[in-house]
């Protein structure tokens, strides 16, 4: 019988085994880390994708100038409550030592509910608020707006990014091209090669001013929404709106319902109530007081008398006519705000009719010059022309292009007033979201 030789055992617990054990929690350990540094990265770098929807969702809940209004909504809400309690009934006590009978006290109790200025100073409270609330409303919308105007003016300046970059890429092409050919031909040309690097250069410095030109334009935007991570913006344009469909009647009789029941009508109309009751608040100011008085002895009480004094003067005779000038003045804002706004709508009506006739025909302009540049590189690459022909048809190209782009993004301009104006499409539904506490 052999004798075998027995391998060493390794108990499971041995250095070795532990070592590996370590090893391997250290090697997740480190994953779990850096998977969650790599998530954290990741997600720090990816930005907020904007659409015009999601700008006025972060304007509504975000936004600086809304919240200010909101605060003298309630400011306004303040003066009402403390106008309405300046109403309630209030008592006076005063306590002396009256003589020999010991303590004696007078209780006065003012009764300003009497008063009819005091009435009319909480309606002047009220309709300030409503004032307020309709205001804030006006700002809301308007301020919208402004932020969907960056929105497109953001778009329309990337969007000419792209179009200078792919013509410094076409000028470069047309300098190879032109290159190749003269050097199979064995002929130098310092004046092109010099032309086309300008060219170059020139469309280098405007991408560069471009570029700052959108960083101010983000930055605008993202402070009107509140944002300081970074943004992307998808590109899309304003859909056309039913409006666009109305004759010049149809239009103006749903302008002037509109108009009827809009924050800024709203506004004027409060404004006016309570410049009425100002007027009569001041009118009625002639009563200083209204008051019931009691003295309080022992046997309970008694003497019960009223007070009250009054001041009449021919000061009081302007107030009519300072109050009348007032709403005169405010009725004659709501006519203009009117016809301002009819104005509006008609020259609206013109620029989106004419603007997209005018994208049709550029959108072709623009395809005829490209296909005009195709055929003079064509023809340069046969040694039939130089240079000039096809950097003409380029610049021309582009012009169309800007042309192009500056189009659409009035077009865009024009259905966002109109939907302002309307109240439709983005701007129904506009009310600020209360701050939570």
């Amino acid at each position: 019988m052999h004798d075998q030789k027995s391998k060493p055992q390794v108990l499971p617990y041995s250095i070795p085994f532990l070592f590996k054990g370590l090893q391997k929690a250290l090697v997740v350990f480190l994953m779990i880390i850096g998977v969650g540094g790599w998530s954290r990265a990741q997600t720090s770098a990816v930005s907020l994708q904007l659409t015009p929807l999601k700008v006025k969702q972060l304007v509504l809940n975000e936004n600086l100038s809304l919240l200010q209004a909101y605060m003298r909504v309630q400011q306004a809400e303040d003066k009402v409550m403390k106008a309405r309690l300046d109403i309630l009934p209030s008592i006076n006590v005063a306590a002396a030592l009256s003589g020999p009978a010991g303590l004696g006290a007078q209780a006065m109790a003012t009764l300003p509910f009497l008063l009819p200025s005091n009435w009319f100073q909480l309606n002047v409270r009220k309709d300030l608020r409503e004032a307020e609330v309709a205001g804030m409303k006006s700002l809301a919308l308007n301020t919208v707006l402004g932020a969907e105007r960056s929105y497109f003016t953001v778009l329309r300046d990337q969007e000419l990014q792209i179009l200078l970059t792919n013509y410094k890429a076409n000028i470069v092409e047309v300098g190879r091209r032109y290159e190749v050919r003269t050097t199979k031909h064995r002929v130098i040309d310092p004046v092109g090669v010099n032309y086309i690097r300008g060219k170059v250069r020139s469309i280098e410095s405007a991408l560069l001013s471009s570029q700052q030109l959108v960083d101010i334009e983000k930055a605008a935007l993202n402070r009107m929404i509140t944002q300081r991570t970074e943004t992307s913006l998808l590109k899309m344009h304003m859909a056309p709106s039913s409006l666009e469909s109305l004759s010049s009647t149809e239009l103006m009789n749903h302008l002037a319902t509109e108009v009827s029941v809009s924050p800024e009508m709203q506004q004027i109309h409060w404004l006016i109530e309570a410049s009425k009751n100002s007027k009569w608040a001041s009118v009625f100011a002639f009563l200083n007081s209204a008051s019931v008085g009691t003295s309080i002895n022992s046997s309970g009480f008694g003497n019960l008398s009223g007070t009250g004094s009054m001041n009449l003067g021919l000061g009081i005779l302007p107030l009519f006519s300072l109050g009348d000038h007032q709403v005169g003045e405010f009725e004659y804002q709501k006519r203009e705000l009117s016809e301002e706004a009819w104005r509006i709508i008609q020259t609206l009506s013109a620029t989106i009719q004419s603007t997209k006739q005018q994208i049709l025909l550029l959108e072709d302009a623009s395809v005829s010059y490209e296909e005009s540049f195709r055929l003079l590189m064509a023809r340069m690459d046969r040694g039939e022309g130089d240079y000039g022909s096809p950097l003409g048809s380029l610049e021309l190209s582009l012009e169309a292009r800007i042309q192009l782009i500056d189009a659409r993004l009035s077009l865009d301009s024009a259905r966002l007033n109109m939907n302002r104006l309307m109240r439709m499409d983005l701007f129904q539904n506009v009310a600020f979201q209360t701050p939570k506490p």
